[in-house]
């Protein structure tokens, strides 16, 4: 099965992120045979983001430097899967554009 790895920078996101986890068409991918893996990779928010991602079931990476503008490329590369998507935190007009990138 492929793997899609869903990759959302953030930073003090809370208002959006969950909304956001919960828009990611994990269900129609898996339908297409696609597997669909949730990274957050936060730089350092102080609010509840990493709290709502992991309650949706995202899994987090904690950037040692604050702010989501080096988050997508200083780990973007480290992802060992087929296809990788990064998409905003606070952004639904990337989530259609992947529904139609993998439907």
């Amino acid at each position: 099965m492929v793997r899609v790895t869903i990759i959302i920078p953030t930073l003090n996101e809370e208002r959006s992120i969950g909304k956001v986890i919960d828009d990611v068409p994990v269900a129609d991918f898996l339908q297409n045979g696609l597997e669909t893996v949730v990274y957050v990779i936060d730089g350092n928010s102080t609010d509840n983001t990493r709290g709502i991602a992991v309650d949706k079931a995202a899994k987090i990476i904690l950037k040692e430097q604050a702010g989501t503008g080096s988050a997508s490329s200083a780990y973007v590369k480290s992802f060992d899967r087929v296809t990788r998507c990064v998409i905003g935190a606070s952004s639904k007009e990337h989530l259609s554009q992947l529904r139609e990138a993998f439907s």
